[in-house]
């Protein structure tokens, strides 16, 4: 089977496929723009389009991985300069034991991406309040402060437009000592609030899955894991 690097074409038409189920494929489809945005991400699929036996992608230092049949993994990572280190990130457990197999003893790291999607009937009350703060040039986000209504600093959080329709919320800071599981939920609360009313689901990356079920009550729920995988080829 023909496995090698996807022109610039090619990378779009994968990336429009995926789209097409944007939650299936939500960590591919903005590591994907990267690379149609910068020279230096490249792709390499298995096959023909839209490539379903296997993607490897490479931005920066770091490589996304979906593959079930390991026999290709040699030739794909072959395609690209071989580090001393691999970062591997992938949403897929298959991919993950592949990894595992093929670059021994390395280390896993395990987080959570979840979602809270639009409903029409949902609305809570919650004591912080987000204020959206003036943009920084040349920086794709936007950043918020969250505060009572006595005007008490209680966090701030960045929020990125990863994937076309979805809001994430890729970065939070309490600005109180204590409490934070509570003030994690009345921040997030606040949040999927505010951006109910402009038509956007809302995304987070959870650390772990305490989190999301602090979350839970919110109406967030898992949609995929995802590893993060550092080894070394033996």
């Amino acid at each position: 089977m023909n496995i090698g690097r996807l022109t610039k074409t090619e990378v779009s038409r994968l990336r429009d496929n995926l789209a097409r189920q944007p939650l299936d494929n939500y960590e591919l489809l903005w590591v994907l723009d990267g690379c149609l945005d910068s020279p230096g991400g490249a792709v390499v699929g298995v096959g023909s389009y839209p490539w379903p036996a296997g993607i490897l992608i490479r931005q920066r230092d770091c490589f996304w991985l979906r593959l079930h049949n390991e026999t290709f993994l040699e030739q794909m990572l072959s395609a690209f300069p071989r580090p001393d280190v691999y970062r591997i990130y992938t949403t897929d457990n298959q991919s993950l034991e592949i990894l595992q197999r093929w670059l021994p003893g390395g280390d896993t790291r395990h987080s959570v991406l979840a979602v809270r999607n639009l409903t029409k009937t949902w609305r809570k009350r919650f004591e912080v309040s987000p204020r959206k703060l003036p943009p920084v040039n040349g920086a794709d986000q936007c950043r918020y402060v969250l505060e009572t209504d006595q005007g008490v600093k209680i966090a701030s959080v960045i929020v990125r437009n990863l994937v076309e329709d979805f809001r994430e919320i890729t970065e939070h800071q309490f600005h109180v000592e204590g409490q934070h599981s509570y003030w994690l939920e009345e921040v997030a609360g606040a949040m999927v609030n505010h951006f109910m009313d402009t038509g956007q689901p809302v995304t987070m990356r959870l650390a772990d899955e305490n989190m999301l079920h602090l979350l839970e009550p919110l109406g967030f729920r898992q949609f995929s894991p995802l590893y993060y995988y550092v080894g070394m080829m033996e």
